[in-house]
C-alpha cells in the first residue's frame, strides 16, 4: 500500500517510506486495506493536545499542571503534548503490529522483525 510520502524526501534523497510502515489504526472495511500510520497518529495526538492546551484548557488548569511539573506554563504544555503524543508508542512492537496478517507481510518485506 502506498501512503503519501513523496512530499517529504530526506536531504540525502533516501526514501522515508519505512517511517509510514507501522500502523496505528486499521480500516474496519473488509473491501480495502487502509491504515493510519503510527507516526502520523502520534503527531496528530500531540498537536491536538497542544492546541487544546492553548485554546481550551483554563488558565488555572494550565498553572496547576505547570506547578506539578515544576516548569513554566509553556514548557508544561510542550511536555503534556509530548506525553500524549507518545501514548501509543507500544504499538510499534511486533506483538501489536502483527495482529493483522497484511501488516505482518508488509513489515517483513520492509525488513522489520
Amino acid at each position: 500500500m502506498q501512503v503519501g510520502t513523496d512530499a517529504l524526501p530526506y536531504p540525502s534523497g533516501e526514501s522515508h517510506e519505512h517511517l509510514m510502515t507501522l500502523w496505528a489504526k486499521w480500516s474496519r472495511s473488509q473491501s480495502t486495506i487502509t491504515y493510519h500510520p503510527l507516526l502520523c497518529h502520534l503527531i496528530d495526538v500531540a498537536l491536538v493536545t497542544w492546541t487544546m492546551w492553548r485554546e481550551v484548557l483554563p488558565p488555572a488548569s494550565r498553572r496547576r499542571f505547570a506547578a506539578a511539573l515544576n516548569v513554566d506554563e509553556e514548557a508544561a504544555g510542550y511536555w503534556l503534548a509530548c506525553f500524549a503524543g507518545l501514548h501509543d508508542l507500544g504499538k510499534a512492537s511486533p506483538a501489536f503490529q502483527f495482529q493483522k496478517e497484511e501488516a505482518k507481510v508488509r513489515l517483513c518485506a520492509a525488513g522489520l522483525p
